[in-house]
């Protein structure tokens, strides 16, 4: 009964840690992986109770993209999409719910000020 206990929790803890494990790598333009001569940005990908949360940088480390997907492919948006300027502020903020625009979205100028702002339901504009 001891070794099938100790064996269940080892099977658990190597899953818990595998799916915990930050990957990096380099993405194109298009965000497919890529070598470092070719990357557009730096990306780190995380699994977290079966939320991929990615995380994608300009060359020089600035924040360029933080979004959260629901498959490995990352292809499947879900809640918050942020992107920055190379600056660092906020260039737009939209929600989505199984990679449907599902909420607020907001764009905005380099200085930080809003240039556009809409409200969206399963990806259609509400207001």
């Amino acid at each position: 009964m001891k070794k099938l206990l100790f064996l269940l929790a080892f099977v658990i803890f190597t899953n818990l840690g595998y799916s915990q494990k930050l990957k990096t790598y380099y993405v194109n333009g298009e965000g497919k992986k890529s070598s470092k001569v070719f990357a557009k940005f730096k990306r780190t990908v995380q699994n977290q109770n079966d939320i991929w949360v990615v995380r994608d940088y300009y060359l020089n480390d600035s924040i360029q993209m933080t979004g959260n997907f629901l498959d490995k492919n990352l292809t499947q948006k879900t809640d918050t999409l942020k992107h920055f300027f190379p600056n660092g502020n906020l260039s737009s903020i939209s929600v989505y719910k199984n990679n449907v625009l599902n909420g607020n979205l907001k764009s905005y100028y380099v200085t930080g000020n809003i240039s556009k702002s809409a409200n969206y339901s399963m990806n259609v504009p509400t207001g």
